[in-house]
């Protein structure tokens, strides 16, 4: 399937994450947190900002952190 070339905007996309009331979060190809939802305040007890630049992984249980990262590769 080809992707138009006006499938999106950045703006178009922090609008869907926002609109969600499930946690949903844009993540670098290094894992980091680069976007983040509100719902991680009620969900996870974390406002967005203190999310936004850490590694993925910090928030797996240890007991999931290697089915986790062979998820994300």
């Amino acid at each position: 399937m080809k992707i138009p070339e006006n499938y999106g905007t950045a703006d178009d996309l922090a609008r869907i994450v926002h609109a969600c009331p499930d946690i949903l979060a844009v993540l670098s190809f290094s894992g980091r947190v680069t976007l983040i939802n509100e719902a991680c305040a009620s969900l996870l007890g974390f406002e967005p900002i203190e999310l936004l630049g850490r590694s993925f992984s910090e928030l797996i249980h240890p007991d999931d952190q290697s089915h986790s990262t062979l998820a994300l590769q």
